[in-house]
């Protein structure tokens, strides 16, 4: 039968998801598309990754109070696309258009969206996705090409070469069909015309009649200059010009030019002027080292990241071999072979090849190259081009993975081993209990097998209390909320009582003391609770791991520091398990922690609660020769007073009129604590809730005391006993919980509560704090 899964693994469960929602928003804030989700039909509920804001330049919160302004920035053109889509999308569950959008600042974005329906197991639309793309750069493309087109044919109609002949008063005299295309003028709109003055602004005629006369003095003549069109545009010409003479007629006498219209040659040139020094920018902004060698690894070429990489500027290093500037000198002889062999052909290029430099500050920086061979027009090798990417980072951030690797998979071994020693170690005593209960059960049984049965039962319950414990102070040292509670404590009737509590079922060692103070002295201001914890697990460890011998405890006054020992004749540990026998869910992999039984967290314990006392914990041992645990805490001198002993249950004597009311939901703890009480007599009530307790007081004024459980149905404990303070502020209220952190008796006490009382109960704790609130032999009543 398959068991509901428990709160921890609901948990992690939960954990679980979270960490894969985060990956998925995070995958989608990366794209530079923006991916969408909207509830249909409200569109109430939606989802837009971070990319939406850069794309229609609005934060992406306006989208998410307004998922119709999505309509509203479509281009007034392309609305019909737009219900069009709708349209599509309601009747076919897919859709796409593409339209224009308008940002704030009036630019215009051309996007591509593609939506799906989503629908529920009723095949009801229930929310629509989508993902939408900017295809700006894809139209401005196409546009360019369609201007390229016009452009090319434009070159072909203009091809024919520009052929004019002027007299010796640059008076038009020839105009052929090429010089009408290009210039636009008609033959018969020119002829007889000045040519400066037709195709040339009065600020460049000097100029040209300088040319003018230059031209008439030369055979051939070649210059270039720019004319106007019958438009105005400005084109530019390269000239073939010669003088044609007429010895009979001076008059005729022409200065002959064939010229070429080079506007778009020109262009050209001052466009790849233009791409040169973008080339050369992008070489600069180039993610990765650019570095071009010669044949002699002298360097020709280097951007500007490769001058970052290696500290120095381009012109300190153009021409320096680059192995003997930046290698060091256990590598650079063979990677100056590895260069020599890859450019004779004798070895093939490697892919991503490896290798420190040495910059000039000294940083040992990883790279990683790829190359590729230049040649010169006929062919000959003359250098390398290299790209080099810094993975210095990523080489460290990779070997940090494999640690983190290794360390979560040791964790996850001793996580393992921890949660199969804490199964057995709750299977254990719950045999037992479950075992002996059920022999109890059997008729006949002898009264002296039913006292070993329940002696059996009460071990494996105090076993297992033992254990959660642990548990919780694990659990409250995570949550820092393990606290101290400092008060006046003799340290010599400490170590005293832990002698007689541990001598009792010992009988394989004696166990001794040291004491190094008087009593006189030994009082300090500490948590003694904490103290003794930490010496009660020591002193079982030790007990643990000793067959034979003796165990010794006690502690010493250095400086200003107390220093408690604890040491057995066990079977010892080496060296280099010292330090990490206090780590949590770590085990030493020998006999020391598979001997006996345990959580494995006591030493864990230890060195928190020491750390949290103001010292520090350790260990001196060799393996077979027994183990020394110390620890120190602060020597803070206290005067101490004894104070009288509490009432027991002995001492308590409550009248048949004392009235205890018990809230408590659950009817096993009730009668628990009905048995406790019956042997005093008193009249008990019972409520299930804390409703009923207030119900149960408002109609009987008889009830002297309160118990109070803190987690029950209807109403809690804490709100129960708050609502009985606004009237009642004088009747005792004790609460009763399982919980054991450190703010919830803190909790019960601000809620009103006089007092506390942690689960499991004893019979003498409980009986102590009656006697506390109900003086002996009377029957007090706390009324308000």
């Amino acid at each position: 039968m398959k068991t509901k899964p428990t709160y921890q693994e609901l948990e992690n469960q939960i954990a679980e998801l979270k960490k894969q929602n985060e990956k998925l928003i995070n995958i989608f804030n990366y794209m530079t598309d923006v991916v969408w989700s909207i509830s249909w039909p409200d569109l109430t509920h939606h989802y837009f990754s971070s990319a939406l804001g850069k794309l229609y330049g609005r934060p992406v919160q306006e989208f998410m109070d307004n998922p119709l302004l999505f309509k509203e920035v479509t281009h007034p053109d392309d609305q019909h696309l737009t219900e069009k889509a709708m349209k599509q999308l309601v009747e076919e569950g897919e859709a796409e258009r593409e339209c224009r959008i308008i940002k704030p600042d009036g630019s215009i974005v051309w996007v591509n969206d593609r939506s799906k329906m989503i629908y529920d197991e009723n095949h009801q639309p229930i929310r629509v996705e989508g993902v939408t793309r900017d295809i700006t750069e894809r139209k401005q493309a196409k546009e360019n090409l369609v201007k390229e087109k016009i452009f090319s044919e434009k070159i072909m109609e203009t091809a024919d070469a520009i052929i004019v002949g002027l007299d010796k008063d640059h008076i038009i005299r020839i105009f052929n069909h090429g010089a009408e295309k290009i210039s636009k003028y008609k033959k018969e709109e020119v002829i007889g015309k000045d040519w400066f003055k037709m195709f040339f602004p009065k600020e460049m005629l000097g100029e040209m009649n300088k040319v003018w006369k230059n031209a008439w003095g030369i055979k051939t003549h070649s210059y270039i200059n720019s004319i106007l069109t019958k438009s105005g545009e400005e084109i530019f010409i390269s000239w073939q010009t010669t003088g044609m003479y007429d010895s009979a007629d001076v008059s005729k006498h022409l200065l002959l030019s064939i010229g070429e219209n080079i506007t778009e040659r020109k262009q050209a040139e001052e466009a790849l002027i233009y791409e040169k020094d973008k080339a050369q920018q992008y070489l600069n902004i180039a993610g990765t080292m650019l570095l071009a060698l010669d044949t002699n690894a002298c360097v020709t070429l280097i951007n500007q990241k490769g001058c970052d990489i290696v500290g120095d500027a381009e012109a300190d290093i153009l021409g320096l071999n680059f192995f003997d500037k930046y290698l060091s000198k256990d590598i650079v002889d063979i990677v100056k072979d590895l260069f020599k062999k890859t450019l004779t052909g004798e070895l093939e290029f490697v892919k991503n090849y490896e290798n420190p430099i040495i910059n000039s500050y000294g940083e040992e920086r990883i790279i990683s190259w790829n190359s590729t061979l230049f040649y010169d027009d006929k062919q000959n090798i003359i250098g390398m081009l290299n790209s080099g990417e810094d993975i210095t980072e990523r080489k460290q951030a990779e070997e940090e993975l494999i640690k983190v690797k290794e360390k979560a998979e040791e964790s996850d071994h001793l996580k393992s081993a921890f949660l199969a020693n804490m199964s057995h170690e709750i299977r254990t005593p719950m045999n037992a209990i479950l075992g002996f209960s059920s022999l109890l059960k059997k008729k006949n049984i002898s009264e002296e097998k039913k006292d070993k049965y329940l002696e059996h039962i009460e071990i494996g319950g105090n076993r297992l209390l033992h254990l959660i414990s642990d548990i919780v102070d694990v659990s409250k040292m995570d949550a820092n909320q393990l606290s101290l509670n400092q008060e006046a404590c003799n340290v010599n009737k400490l170590i005293d009582n832990l002698q007689e509590q541990f001598k009792v079922g010992v009988t394989k060692c004696d166990i001794i003391t040291t004491k190094g103070l008087s009593d006189a002295k030994s009082n300090i201001t500490t948590d003694s609770t904490r103290l003794s914890q930490i010496l009660s697990n020591l002193i079982e460890n030790a007990l643990k791991f000793t067959k034979k011998g003796d165990i010794e405890f006690g502690y010493t006054l250095k400086e200003k520091m107390l220093e408690f020992y604890v040491k057995d004749s066990g079977i010892g540990l080496n060296k280099k398990d010292h330090t990490i026998i206090f780590d949590r869910f770590t085990q030493v992999d020998n006999d020391y922690t598979r001997s006996g039984s345990g959580t494995g967290l006591g030493l864990a314990i230890v060195k928190s609660l020491t750390k949290l006392l103001g010292g520090e914990v350790w260990v001196e041992s060799e393996k077979g020769e027994g183990a020394t645990f110390y620890f120190t805490i602060p020597y803070t001198s206290t005067e101490y007073k004894t104070g009288e002993a509490s009432e027991t249950t002995s001492g308590l004597d409550l009248s048949k009129e004392t009235t205890i009311l018990i809230a408590e939901d659950e009817s096993s703890n009730f009668m628990y604590l009905e048995a406790l009480l019956e042997e005093f007599q008193c009249k008990i009530l019972h409520a299930k809730n804390g409703k009923e307790a207030i119900e149960l007081l408002e109609n009987n004024d008889a009830i002297d005391l309160i118990l109070m459980d803190i987690k029950m149905p209807v109403m809690n404990g804490l709100k129960a006993t708050m609502k009985i303070r606004e009237t009642n502020k004088a009747i005792p209220i004790i609460a009763l919980t399982a919980y054991a952190m450190a703010d919830d008796k803190q909790k019960a006490l601000d809620a009103g509560c006089n007092d506390y009382l942690e689960k499991p109960l004893s019979e003498d704790k409980l009986a102590e704090i009656i006697g506390k609130y109900i003086k002996k032999g009377a029957n007090t009543r706390y009324r308000s």
